[in-house]
């Protein structure tokens, strides 16, 4: 596994983060995010979403929907929410194995509440509040496509035993 630590003093900084990880992605890419009510994921997702080319603005949480999808950029989007999922069952119902073999993106939040569900290939986003506007970023991946995700944040890594 390799881990990056990094924090963010804005939403807007956040979202450019996330941004450039997007404008790295080339289809498959599972990006689990964990983090407290507020700590900044659905405002992860936002530039993510920017940066795969699709319309930020539409970006929300999916919360009492399970999934939201969205087209239209450069690679689809699948924006999940696993707070209220009862089993990993109810993620397979909604087509997410499917969409990644389709080269969508997927993105989970609350994902810590299904560990090891999502494969052996995921990158990870740990976002906890530091302070009013700043969060501490810690992202874990634990496969090759996700390394790659990692390294093009140019960010300083560590490798780190599972």
């Amino acid at each position: 596994m390799t881990r990056a630590v990094i924090e963010t003093t804005s939403p807007d900084a956040t979202e450019s983060l996330a941004e450039a990880l997007g404008r790295a992605c080339v289809g498959g890419e599972v990006v689990l995010l964990v983090g407290t009510l507020g700590a900044g994921k659905t405002c992860f997702v936002r530039g993510l979403a920017r940066g795969l080319g699709l319309a930020e603005r539409v970006v929300k949480s999916p919360t009492y929907n399970v999934m939201h999808g969205y087209a239209g950029g450069r690679i689809p989007l699948d924006h999940y929410d696993a707070y209220f999922v009862r089993d990993v069952d109810e993620f397979a119902r909604t087509g997410l194995f499917e969409f990644l073999a389709d080269g969508h993106v997927a993105v989970i939040e609350w994902a810590d509440r299904f560990v090891g569900a999502f494969g052996p290939d995921v990158l990870e986003v740990r976002l906890d509040v530091v302070g009013e506007s700043t969060r501490r970023l810690e992202f874990v991946a634990t496969g090759a496509q996700s390394r790659a995700r990692l390294a093009s944040l140019g960010l300083p890594t560590t490798e780190v035993k599972s």
